[in-house]
């Protein structure tokens, strides 16, 4: 931290914060972060006006620079909107459809190679976004006083970052693994006989029901890239639930999920006893 009112030179009369009679002194301070120091334009006391009894009102000028930053590890969403164009989504189609293999020996290698020749024909054919977001877009909410507020279990606060991440990842386990207590009705029979197959009239049906552009799963893969590929798309698909449910099994990558907290414009007061509970 830096304290703002003592690095510029002013006069007595522009320094001094408190005065009493004949006495007079520098004892109220703005501290603002070292490592955003360029950004205090200037600091000073009004001498005509009182906060409180002797004590005189400190400002400080600054120039905030709101930039916008974008991070680039992770290619940016393929435009799914250009499959709106025929001849686009004929070249896409005929593209995956003719390097998916139509047999499934091990599903997670299946898997893998299927998403890896849907991304990159959705790369090479359509195109993608630049990537960019705004700054803080989706945790701008999360700032330092909300993480000053984070308390552990025993209702300490938590000053590390390493801290809160782990107090998270605790307070969701406890969400999405704590059992309620269930009205047991009975054992019931048992089925008898074969569980039906998956039929491809319920893929169709599951398919057409999903809506477009909603955020990809962490295979990067979108609902419109499946819809694009028509009836032969349904047919691969159709394939892949058979196989799942002969192996009782799903693809590694279907097990991931990518958790964000959104902030939902309540009072930070509410965040707060949220991230405490």
């Amino acid at each position: 931290m830096v304290i703002s009112n003592t690095i510029f030179t002013k006069r007595q009369e522009h320094l001094i914060t408190y005065k009493s009679g004949r006495r007079a002194s520098q004892i109220d301070y703005l501290l603002y972060r070292r490592r955003n120091m360029v950004e205090i334009i200037n600091c000073k006391v009004i001498p005509g006006d009182h906060v409180t009894n002797q004590h005189r009102l400190v400002v400080m000028d600054l120039n905030i620079k709101v930039s916008r930053v974008h991070s680039t590890p992770k290619p940016g969403p393929k435009k799914c909107n250009r499959l709106k164009d025929q001849k686009k989504k004929k070249e896409f189609k005929e593209r995956v459809l003719g390097q998916i293999s139509q047999e499934i020996e091990d599903l997670n290698s299946w898997w893998n190679e299927t998403a890896e020749f849907v991304i990159r024909a959705g790369k090479e054919i359509l195109g993608e976004t630049s990537g960019k977001i705004w700054k803080d877009k989706e945790t701008w909410w999360f700032n330092d006083e909300v993480q000053q507020q984070m308390k552990d279990e025993n209702g300490n606060i938590i000053r590390t970052e390493q801290g809160n991440i782990k107090r998270w990842e605790e307070y969701f386990s406890k969400l999405l693994n704590e059992e309620n207590e269930r009205l047991i009705r009975g054992d019931g029979d048992a089925n008898q006989g074969a569980v039906l197959e998956i039929s491809r009239i319920e893929v169709q049906q599951a398919l057409k029901k999903m809506k477009n552009g909603k955020a990809t799963g962490p295979d990067g893969i979108p609902i419109e890239a499946w819809k694009a590929m028509g009836e032969e798309g349904i047919d691969v698909l159709w394939m892949l639930m058979g196989k799942v449910m002969d192996e009782e099994n799903i693809p590694t990558v279907w097990k991931e999920s990518i958790l964000i907290p959104i902030f939902k414009r309540k009072e930070m007061s509410k965040i707060v006893k949220i991230i405490e509970a």
